[in-house]
């Protein structure tokens, strides 16, 4: 798939809908009752465009996406995934006292960042050096791409930018307006 090629949206029966991707720079809106199919419509969107290597960022109000990307606590619609404990050991710091963080989290210090079981652990915020909640999980991808989970603020963020090599002052910037979004 090239920046030429259609993007297929939607589909049914024998009609397509297509989006040329010259004209996904543009802000956009999906609305309808519940139902229509506005999860399957964005994420059909973010996978397409990420495929091609087009940044994405989602805003997710209701939190119909968010259920894509984190465990909820080890439960997903009601349904349990995951025990309680199996979740905090996978989001808690692993590694001995003798070894330190490597700090892979933007802007984090050794010291702020520990690992869990497949994720980083901000362990200290101040030392990080940004906004954020002690125990906020997640993990870094090698073309600017981020997934953080903050159980505190009940927060999920997600950034693809798909620009190599990492750049961990973007995604730093990204956490810092996104805590700062947060009003209540």
């Amino acid at each position: 798939m090239t920046m030429s090629d259609p993007l297929l949206v939607a589909k049914n029966g024998a009609t397509a809908l297509f989006l040329l991707p010259v004209m996904a720079n543009r802000h956009g809106l999906i609305t309808g009752a519940t139902g229509t199919g506005k999860t399957v419509t964005l994420q059909t969107l973010a996978e397409q465009l990420s495929r091609i290597g087009v940044p994405v960022f989602m805003a997710d109000v209701k939190g119909d996406l968010s259920g894509m990307a984190a465990a909820g606590g080890g439960e997903l619609n009601g349904v349990r995934l995951l025990s309680p404990k199996t979740v905090e050991v996978m989001t808690s710091n692993n590694l001995p006292p003798n070894v330190p963080g490597i700090g892979f989290a933007p802007g984090a210090a050794s010291a702020a960042t520990g690992y869990g079981l497949g994720v980083s652990v901000l362990m200290n915020p101040a030392l990080a050096g940004n906004l954020g909640s002690k125990g906020t999980f997640g993990w870094a991808g090698a073309a600017s791409t981020w997934a953080i989970l903050d159980p505190e603020e009940d927060m999920v963020m997600i950034l693809m930018a798909q620009y190599m090599v990492s750049d961990a002052d973007f995604a730093g910037r990204f956490q810092t307006l996104a805590y700062q979004a947060i009003v209540d």
